[in-house]
């Protein structure tokens, strides 16, 4: 159910790939990357192993430690979280994604990048940004499993195991499940 659509510049470096989702052209947000070239380890709505979560509201992209992350769409930083707080047993806490970002986009939507490794000093909530343009470094902060649900150690994750962007849609601000909407193109 996507499609992988080279189309000219809407603000964004030509070199982007672009796709559809909820209808609207989008910058895929890993940069140089495709949707066909990028292993999901997590698929939006997919039954959880393990956790208390049942379902996954986002889709996760098994990529490296510090991989460079894009807008999707020209928008304005809403949100950012700079602390790995992943100490935490609560999987609902805002801690789960560990360091995070959020950008609320000019078709109302709000992307979520999560576990992230690094936001650049120049994103910051209010900072304007044009789809395409460089907001983050994947990572694995946060409340991060394996691929049996088991939560990886301190030490496994700052060897950079379970490095993935967590990537979702939302409608609106909240973490409710009830505002999320599935950002697979």
């Amino acid at each position: 159910n996507y499609v992988n659509l080279e189309i000219p510049n809407i603000n964004s470096s030509s070199n982007d790939v672009k796709t559809v989702v909820n209808g609207s052209v989008m910058v895929f947000p890993i940069k140089d990357k495709t949707f066909n070239g990028t292993t999901i380890t997590s698929k939006y709505q997919e039954p959880r192993p393990n956790e208390r979560s049942k379902v996954h509201y986002g889709i996760d992209f098994a990529i490296p430690v510090n991989t460079p992350l894009v807008s999707v769409w020209d928008g304005v930083v809403t949100r950012t979280e700079h602390k790995d707080l992943s100490d935490t047993d609560d999987k609902y806490d805002v801690k789960s994604y560990g360091i995070r970002l959020e950008i609320k986009h000019n078709n109302g939507l709000i992307s979520l990048y999560g576990h992230l490794s690094s936001i650049p000093d120049n994103i910051s909530v209010g900072v304007q940004v044009n789809a395409g343009d460089l907001v983050a470094y994947s990572g694995s902060t946060g409340y991060v499993t394996d691929m049996n649900g088991n939560p990886l150690s301190s030490s496994a994750k700052k060897a950079g195991q379970g490095a993935h962007l967590h990537f979702a849609l939302k409608k609106n601000p909240s973490d409710a499940v009830t505002s999320f909407t599935d950002p697979t193109p």
